[in-house]
């Protein structure tokens, strides 16, 4: 390997100590007809290119090869591989001295062999007990998080008002069936269905099923007639009935309703009353309270400078004197 070495290095040479192009110390590293082809995870030729390796190595070979050789960088053949006999190559760096240059990556280099990618099954890594423990533990982590963000959003005063808005907004959908169905428009309305209702039932005159007068004789058809007239109105009598009564009952439930809400709202209003009236108190105590530090702050201020020009006069008149006395 000694001729290897250059006595000195000429302008277009291989720096570091090589006379001779990398592509001539490594010929079957360029000269693999699958180098093109070939990507870190794909088959190799196990025979002539010795030991797989995955990126991590074959950067960092790269780079060690690129502080030894400048040009190794355009070289095609390492742009997608480089798949290298870990004996030879090891044994060139130990013999041109490019051990030292490639510092703290030659460990790596060395243990070539270890740089390959483990490829473990995933199916069964995700059946595994351990694995779905993680899932779940990771999953209950995640609902709980949004749990927690819902509670935020509803403790939240803007939250709080829409909802009260909503809930007045159906409050007052509530009110205006309630009042319609009161409605004697609407009572009326409903007396005509229910009445179309039994006549149909009854199959009396029109419709599709047609009448039952043809059956037999007018006279008692006639009879059962204004009976069954007599029967409808009583009935009707009976429901506007008990529609007053209900209607009675519905006012009487209002006014107590009313009464309540009358309620809450006065505590309401004391108890926001008095939120109020704390709240200036606390502000007025907080006025106080700084009025009295800063009084406090200037007073001690005002005797600190006191002091210091006691001081200073202090010095001056010692002076003066000590001029005095050396006169």
């Amino acid at each position: 390997m000694s001729s290897l070495f250059a006595s000195g290095c000429a302008e277009g040479d291989v720096c570091h100590g090589l006379s001779i192009p990398i592509y001539m110390v490594f010929p079957r590293l360029f000269t693999c007809p699958t180098l093109e082809t070939t990507n870190f995870w794909g088959p190799t030729d196990p025979q002539s290119w010795g030991h797989h390796r995955g990126p991590s190595s074959v950067l960092s070979l790269r780079h060690a090869l690129g502080c030894g050789f400048p040009h190794m960088d355009s070289l095609q053949g390492l742009k997608r591989c480089l798949l290298v006999e870990t004996g030879s190559l090891m044994c060139l760096l130990e013999d041109t001295g490019l051990s030292s240059v490639c510092g703290g990556h030659r460990t790596q280099m060395v243990s070539l062999g270890g740089l390959r990618k483990k490829r473990s099954n995933r199916w069964r890594k995700k059946r595994s007990k351990r694995w779905r423990k993680k899932r779940r533990k990771k999953r209950r982590k995640r609902w709980r998080k949004k749990r927690r963000k819902r509670w935020r959003k509803k403790r939240s005063k803007r939250w709080r008002k829409k909802r009260k808005k909503r809930r007045k907004r159906w409050r007052k959908k509530r009110r205006k069936r309630w009042r319609k169905k009161r409605s004697k428009r609407w009572r009326k309305k409903r007396r005509k269905k229910r009445r179309k209702r039994w006549r149909k039932r009854r199959g009396g005159g029109g419709g599709r099923r047609g009448g039952r007068r043809g059956e037999r004789g007018g006279e008692e058809v006639e009879e059962e007639e204004e009976e069954e007239v007599e029967e409808e109105e009583e009935e009707e009598e009976e429901e506007e009935e008990e529609e007053e009564v209900e209607e009675e009952e519905e006012k009487e439930v209002e006014k107590r309703w009313r009464k309540k809400r009358r309620k809450r709202w006065r505590k309401k209003r004391r108890k926001k009353r008095r939120k109020r009236w704390r709240k200036k108190r606390r502000k007025k105590r907080r006025k106080k309270r700084r009025k009295k530090r800063r009084k406090r702050w200037r007073k001690k201020r005002r005797k600190k400078r006191r002091k210091k020009r006691r001081k200073k006069r202090r010095k001056r008149w010692r002076k003066k004197r000590r001029k005095k006395e050396v006169v």
